[in-house]
Formats: C-alpha cells, structure tokens, sequence
C-alpha cells in the first residue's frame, strides 16, 4: 500500500477522473450548463421614488419710493361775493339808497315811514337816492305782481315808470291803486341806465 501512494497521487493530478472512479468506485460528475443556476431573484428597481425637492415661495418685494412725492397744493378757488343788490354793468356809486316806503316828504321827497308791507289801498313809494349822478342818469322801476292768488297770474308787470336825473336828489317812483290792492306778494325792479340794479320785494296785506 505504501508503494502504490505515490502512483495514485500521480494519476489524482493527471486523471482526476480516474483517480477519483479508482478511490470512491464511482464516475467524477461534471456539472453541466443546466446544473447551474441563475438566482431565481430578480433585482427590482427601488419602487420609492425620491420626492421633487420642494421650492420655497419667495416674498414678493414691494418697490417702495425712497421719496414720497407731495403733490403740489391746490390754488385757492376765488368765490365771488354776490351782493344782496342786483347790479347791473354800470358804477352803482351814483345810487346812494333805495327804499319802499309809505308816503315822502319836503320839497326833496325823502321818504317818509319806510316799510315793506302795505295796505290794500296804500300809494307805494320806492325813492332812489342819487348822489352826483351825471347829467343824463336814467332810472327805471318796474312793478309786479309775484303771488296774488286767483287774482292774477304770478309775476304779472303792473306798471313801468322812468325818469332822468343827475346831481343829488330823491327820486320818487311812485305806484297808485285803481282798485285795492289784493292781498299778496310784490316787487318792484330798479334799473340803472338800462341795467338792472336792485329788486325790493314787499307784501300787501
């Protein structure tokens, strides 16, 4: 047995085959292609999928002025005073009063017992005052009737009178009834040289 060792060592290195047939008594099996195996796992993709990274809103920025702008001040509105006298394009300095009254006195006709409310029967007075009036001033009074009820329409003309003046004086519009007066509301209308100057408004009663 000793002897026979290094033989079968020679013929496991050159004849695996038959040295293995030679010790077990059995064939060396070669494994075949169909022997081995691919792993039966397949590797399956990562079903997780990263998530998108989130964007941040960004603040959105308000330009601010770095100097506030003022705007200029509005100019001032200039409201006309208006007069409580209508007057008419011409200088009103040659009229110093006008007035209604009951009745003027003297040799100048001032008025006498001034006043805005008259009798049914009452001579209404409107006396114009002029003072240093050149040669030529004319005057003009116009009478209506403004409210009298049935008895006429409103804002009947009565009558109209006229009158050239200068210097300084009283001039005397006066307005007589040809029947009494019906219970109401009046005016009468002075003009200047054609324009309309002032309107005086009474009550007969």
């Amino acid at each position: 047995m000793k002897r026979s060792f290094p033989y079968i060592l020679i013929l496991v290195l050159i004849f695996p085959g038959l040295a293995c047939k030679a010790i077990t008594g059995l064939p060396r099996e070669t494994p075949t292609a169909a022997a081995i195996q691919e792993p039966t796992q397949v590797l399956q993709p990562p079903t997780s999928v990263p998530e998108a990274p989130t964007e941040t809103a960004v603040p959105e920025i308000t330009a601010v002025p770095t100097e506030a702008q003022t705007p200029p001040p509005e100019e001032p509105t200039l409201v006309p005073l208006v007069p409580t006298a209508t007057l008419g394009l011409v200088s009103a300095s040659v009229i110093d009063s006008v007035v209604l009254a009951a009745g003027t006195a003297g040799g100048d006709r001032h008025p006498v017992n001034p006043t805005t409310a008259f009798s049914p029967n009452a001579v209404i007075h409107a006396v114009v005052h002029l003072k240093d009036a050149p040669a030529g001033t004319e005057l003009t009074a116009v009478w209506y009737v403004v409210d009298a009820g049935g008895a006429a329409s409103p804002n009947t003309e009565i009558d109209t009178t006229s009158a050239t003046s200068d210097g300084t004086r009283y001039v005397d519009f006066t307005l007589a009834p040809k029947a009494p007066w019906p219970a109401g509301s009046y005016k009468v209308v002075i003009s200047l040289n054609g324009s309309q100057y002032q309107t005086l408004e009474y009550t007969v009663q």
